[in-house]
C-alpha cells in the first residue's frame, strides 16, 4: 500500500517537546524579569537535556543488556520525546521518554516527493528496523523495550507453539530478573497478530502483568512490556480471532 501523498504533521517528538506559552505583560515588567527569565530557561533547557541524555543513555545500554544489541546512532535516525500522562500517545499514565532509533526517517515530508521516490520511501519502512524503549520519566525504569522487525518471514507452518514460548519466556524473566516473585508469575494468555511472534502475559502482582514476545523462527525474545492486568486481557481479547480465525477481530 502507498502511502498518501500528503504533507505530514509535526512529528510526534516535536509536538511532545514544544511548549507553548502565551501572555502578555507590559514593558516594565519585561524589563524587570528580562535576566530572571533567560537564566531560568537556559536552566530548564540544561536540565532538559540531561533527562534526554539520560534516557537515550539508559535505552541504548537496555538494548545491550537484555539483547545484546549495539546501537549503531551514526547509521540510525533518532526520534527522543517526552510523553506526559494524559498525552494522547500516552497510554501508560504516567510521563514517559520514548527513545526510537529506525533504519528510515520516519518524519520525512513526502508531499513533494515523486512516484519513483514514494516508491523508495515505501520500500524502505517495509524493509525498515526499529529500536524502542519507554522509560518512566521518575525513576528511570524501563516501561517497555521492542525490536520491530518488518522483514520476518513465518508461515503458518513455522508459528511456535504457545507452551514453547512459555518456556522461552519463563527462562527469560528469570535470567533477566525482569519481576520479583517468579514463583507467583499466573499465565495470561498469548496474544497473536501474524505467525512470526507470540506475545506471553503474566500476572505477577496486584493488577500487574508482564507480556514477552518470542520470534517464531529464531526463537529468541524481542521485546517485553509491563502493564496493567487489565490492559493485558484485552489486548488477548482483541487478537483471538487470529488463533481460530487468521484474522486480528
Amino acid at each position: 500500500m502507498k502511502l498518501m501523498k500528503m504533507k505530514k504533521g509535526l512529528p510526534i517528538a516535536l509536538l511532545a517537546g514544544i511548549i507553548m506559552l502565551v501572555g502578555c505583560e507590559s514593558n516594565e515588567s519585561v524589563k524587570k524579569n528580562q535576566l530572571n527569565t533567560e537564566q531560568s530557561t537556559i536552566q530548564n533547557v540544561q536540565v532538559q537535556n540531561l533527562k534526554k541524555q539520560q534516557a537515550k543513555e539508559i535505552a541504548i545500554k537496555s538494548f545491550e543488556k537484555y539483547f545484546n544489541i549495539n546501537i549503531d546512532e551514526k547509521n540510525l535516525f533518532e526520534e527522543i520525546e517526552l510523553l506526559k500522562e494524559g498525552d494522547k500517545y500516552n497510554f501508560k499514565g504516567k510521563d514517559q521518554w520514548s527513545v526510537t532509533w529506525t533504519t528510515f526517517d520516519n518524519n520525512k515530508d513526502i508531499e513533494d516527493m515523486t512516484d519513483a521516490e514514494l516508491d523508495k520511501y515505501n520500500e524502505d519502512i517495509r524493509n525498515g528496523i526499529g529500536y524502542s524503549a519507554s522509560i518512566d520519566e521518575k525513576n528511570g525504569e524501563i516501561i517497555g523495550i521492542a525490536i520491530i522487525d518488518r522483514n520476518r518471514t513465518c508461515t503458518k507452518e513455522q508459528e511456535i507453539k504457545t507452551e514453547d514460548a512459555k518456556d522461552i519466556v519463563l527462562d527469560y524473566i528469570k535470567k533477566n530478573k525482569l519481576v520479583e516473585n517468579e514463583e507467583k508469575l499466573e499465565f495470561l494468555g498469548d496474544i497473536r497478530m501474524d505467525p512470526s511472534l507470540c506475545t506471553i502475559a503474566y500476572k505477577y502482582g496486584e493488577n500487574k502483568a508482564i507480556s514477552v514476545s518470542v520470534e517464531s523462527v529464531s526463537k529468541k525474545v524481542s521485546g517485553f512490556n509491563y502493564d496493567d492486568e487489565e490492559g493485558v486481557k484485552k489486548a488477548i481479547e482483541n487478537t483471538k480471532d487470529y488463533k481460530e480465525k487468521g484474522t486480528i477481530g
